[in-house]
């Protein structure tokens, strides 16, 4: 299997490189989940294998081997210093932000689109004099996460989280990168003091309510806790997502309480590990001791039913 990987990785890797991206390995999915080990980790899949990997990223074809004999399966990993990428996620809210995007702005130009396995896309546009950095976060765009000076994107044939391959839609081989618009230059530069709640008001969404938002949550992480087993790991989740978006300490508290409450109901009946009211506290003082990412793309937004 790994011989077989070999033969598809490496040469993908190599012929990327030749169409100018600046290449790095990143950790790809197993058996036993991400191989990095982790059995809680949070960037499954697509977070880099060697460190500092922003000055080792190359197009040099002896690194490129040695990187992929030593990791036959890796995925391939690209910096996007000198583009910007938007990464959509409709089964998160992505195409509702599109959407709301396309009636705004127009449609979205022509230009290199990979499908990522999962319903959703990477849009990559040229940006080689914009600096403007997003570090694989949510930028100004509810449900869509923004890629730029500082951040990275995977390439085909890499895998997702579910174990599904990245594809081209329009490659480089046959389509020209379309420059960056100047709606998405501008909306970008603009300060990112907006919460989930701001943004989504912003655009009159007509269903949305912070209540319900974070109620979504939390049937969101029951549903990964009771089929996955991973009661603290979805526990982290939950509160990350509520402080990610805006909720306060006390609000993130009884949505916590919550969780743990449901999830000691379903340990009765279902083979759901324990997760007590003391552990939620402590997840959330955990969580909410580190700054804010703002809203990233595993939120659940309203519409979706869980």
């Amino acid at each position: 299997m790994c011989a077989r990987n070999n033969i598809l990785m490496l040469p993908r890797a190599l012929e990327l490189a030749e169409l100018g991206f600046r290449l790095f390995p990143a950790h790809n999915r197993k058996s036993s989940g991400c191989s990095c080990g982790d059995s809680y980790c949070s960037e499954a899949v697509s977070h880099p294998r060697i460190p500092d990997w922003q000055e080792v990223a190359t197009r040099e074809e002896f690194v490129l081997r040695e990187w992929w004999t030593k990791w036959p399966e890796a995925n391939i990993g690209a910096v996007t210093d000198d583009y910007i990428v938007l990464d959509v996620e409709p089964c998160y809210g992505g195409d509702w932000s599109v959407e709301q995007l396309r009636k705004q702005f127009g449609p979205m130009p022509r230009t290199w689109t990979i499908a990522s396995g999962r319903g959703g896309y990477h849009y990559w546009f040229s940006a080689p004099d914009l600096d403007i950095r997003a570090e694989n976060c949510i930028g100004k765009f509810p449900s869509i996460a923004v890629r730029a000076a500082g951040g990275y994107s995977l390439l085909p044939p890499s895998t997702n989280g579910a174990g599904q391959r990245l594809s081209w839609i329009l490659s480089p081989k046959n389509t020209r990168i379309a420059s960056v618009p100047d709606w998405i230059v501008e909306e970008l530069e603009k300060p990112s003091s907006d919460s989930i709640h701001e943004i989504r008001q912003k655009y009159r969404d007509p269903d949305y309510h912070p209540t319900a938002l974070g109620s979504k949550f939390v049937r969101r992480a029951i549903f990964k806790a009771a089929h996955r087993d991973r009661s603290y790991a979805s526990g982290i989740w939950l509160a990350c997502q509520l402080r990610d978006h805006g909720f306060n300490f006390w609000e993130a508290e009884r949505l916590m309480q919550e969780y743990a409450d449901r999830l000691y109901a379903k340990n009765f009946d279902q083979c759901v590990s324990p997760y007590s009211s003391k552990l939620a506290l402590a997840s959330l003082n955990k969580v909410y001791a580190k700054p804010s990412k703002g809203p990233w793309y595993y939120q659940v937004p309203v519409g979706i039913r869980l």
